[in-house]
C-alpha cells in the first residue's frame, strides 16, 4: 500500500509542470527551468499548485532589499534600522497584489511567448513600485530630447490595457483625441511614461462604482506648449482632497503608498511644464499636463 502510494506520488511529479519566474535586477525570466543560482541566495516568495502546474517565483540574494540599498541609502544607517525594516514590510505587501493576479493568470495558461506578455507586464508592475520610489525619493535628472508625446501616451495606454483584466474586476474605457498639429515635447520618454501611467491608473481606479466607466485622453495645441488632459468619468474627489493629491505619501485608498501623484508632480517640474487638476465629487477629475513643444 505504501509503495503504491509511492509510484503515485511519483507519477504525479512527471506529470506536473513546474513554471519558474526568476526576478534579478531589472530582468524577469521565464522557464520551465530551475535557474541556476548556485553562487547566490535565492528566496522562493511564491510556491503554488493547482493541478499539473507549479508555479514559483524566485528573487535573488534578494533583488528587492538590493533595489532599496540603491535608491534609499539612508534606510541602511544604524539609527533608521527600524525605518528600513518597516520600508521592507511595506513593500512586501505592495508586491502581494501584483504576485495573485500573476498566479491566477499563469495557471490558465501554457508556456508560450505570446502568451506569457501579459504576464511579463504583471511582474513589470512590481518595479514601477519602484520606479515612483526612485524619482521621488533620490530624484532624477530628466533627459530631455525631441519625443512624439501621443507615441509615449500610446505605450502607456497599451501597458494598461494588457494588465487590465488581471488588475481590475470591472471592464472600462479609453479614448483618444488627438488634436494637437505638434506632436513632439521636450522630454525624457521614461519619466513621461511614468508620470502618463499614474494618471491613467488613479483614473482607473476611480471608476470601479461608476455606471459610465470611460477614460478620455486629450490632446491640443497652446501657445507654446502641448497640453495633454486626462479625464475620468469616476468618483471625482472634495476640494480638500484636491488639496492634498501631490503631498507625499497622502492617500485615500486602502493600498499603495502614495507616491502617484507628488511623483507625478516632480516630472512634469522636471521638464518645465505644468500640472492642472479639476474634480468635483461625484462628477469625475480632469488632469491637465502642460508641455513645452520642441521647437
Amino acid at each position: 500500500m505504501v509503495k503504491s502510494k509511492e509510484k503515485e506520488e511519483v507519477k504525479n511529479r512527471a506529470n506536473t509542470q513546474e513554471i519558474y519566474i526568476t526576478i534579478r535586477d531589472d530582468n524577469i525570466e521565464i522557464s520551465e527551468k530551475s535557474p541556476n543560482l548556485e553562487n547566490e541566495k535565492r528566496y522562493t516568495v511564491l510556491d503554488f499548485q493547482s493541478g499539473e502546474k507549479k508555479i514559483f517565483l524566485i528573487i535573488d540574494e534578494p533583488t528587492i532589499i538590493k533595489k532599496i540599498r540603491e535608491k534609499m541609502p539612508e534606510l541602511f544607517l544604524e539609527e533608521k534600522y527600524e525605518g528600513m525594516k518597516d520600508m521592507l514590510l511595506f513593500l512586501t505587501h505592495e508586491i502581494k497584489n501584483p504576485l495573485f493576479a500573476l498566479t491566477t493568470r499563469i495557471i490558465s495558461l501554457d508556456i508560450d511567448k505570446e502568451k506569457m506578455k501579459p504576464i511579463k507586464s504583471l511582474l513589470d508592475r512590481i518595479n514601477s513600485i519602484f520606479d515612483n520610489i526612485t524619482i521621488f525619493i533620490k530624484g532624477k535628472t530628466a533627459n530631455l530630447k525631441k519625443e512624439n508625446v501621443e507615441s509615449i501616451i500610446e505605450e502607456s495606454i497599451k501597458e494598461i490595457e494588457e494588465i487590465k483584466d488581471e488588475t481590475f474586476s470591472y471592464d472600462f474605457e479609453i479614448k483618444r483625441d488627438y488634436r494637437s498639429d505638434k506632436i513632439f515635447v521636450k522630454g525624457d520618454r521614461f519619466l513621461l511614461k511614468r508620470a502618463f501611467l499614474n494618471i491613467i491608473m488613479n483614473a482607473a481606479e476611480s471608476l470601479e462604482k461608476s455606471i459610465k466607466k470611460i477614460i478620455t485622453v486629450k490632446t491640443y495645441d497652446d501657445e507654446n506648449f502641448i497640453k495633454c488632459e486626462f479625464s475620468d468619468t469616476g468618483c471625482g474627489m472634495s476640494e480638500d482632497i484636491k488639496q492634498k493629491i501631490f503631498i507625499p505619501f497622502f492617500t485615500t485608498k486602502t493600498k499603495g503608498m502614495g507616491l502617484g501623484m507628488s511623483t507625478v508632480k516632480k516630472i512634469i517640474e522636471l521638464h518645465n511644464g505644468k500640472i492642472d487638476v479639476e474634480s468635483e465629487e461625484g462628477k469625475g477629475t480632469k488632469i491637465t499636463i502642460s508641455l513645452p513643444s520642441y521647437e
